[in-house]
């Protein structure tokens, strides 16, 4: 199992101060069979999550439909509540979802996204599963 580093490095200008704020997915092979469990792991680097309200979206391909799951502080998008479970843990910088038993419609483009408490800017990091099971970075 490795760790590749995807993504979107974003700048953010606070008063003179630049900061760069990183997200990070690990990357496995997700292949499961019907009704396992699936985990996905996202980190924070040049941040505190603290600081940041932490969601996961999932991407479907085949209609293009972008989808909220969970927001921080147990907020679930619609029908998403019993099957995943999103967790923070802030002083480790991780952020989990957990679907809890996998079903073939649950095929898609998983990422995870920070938005600062107090600003609009969006940082992501997507991971792609194809129907084999492997992983690919989407930009």
């Amino acid at each position: 199992m490795g760790k590749d580093c995807f993504l979107l490095l974003l700048s953010t200008f606070y008063g003179k101060i630049w900061s760069v704020v990183v997200l990070e997915q690990d990357l496995q092979d997700f292949q499961r069979q019907e009704n396992e469990a699936v985990t996905f792991h996202c980190s924070m680097k040049g941040g505190e999550m603290k600081n940041y309200w932490m969601n996961w979206y999932r991407l479907k391909e085949e209609d293009g439909l972008l989808t909220w799951i969970y927001r921080e502080v147990d907020r679930y998008g619609a029908g998403f509540q019993g099957r995943f479970v999103g967790t923070v843990d802030s002083s480790n910088n991780r952020f989990t979802l957990q679907i809890r038993t996998a079903q073939l419609g649950d095929r898609a483009v998983y990422f995870c996204a920070a938005d600062r408490h107090s600003a609009t800017a969006v940082w992501q990091s997507r991971t792609k599963t194809d129907e084999h099971g492997e992983n690919k970075e989407v930009l």
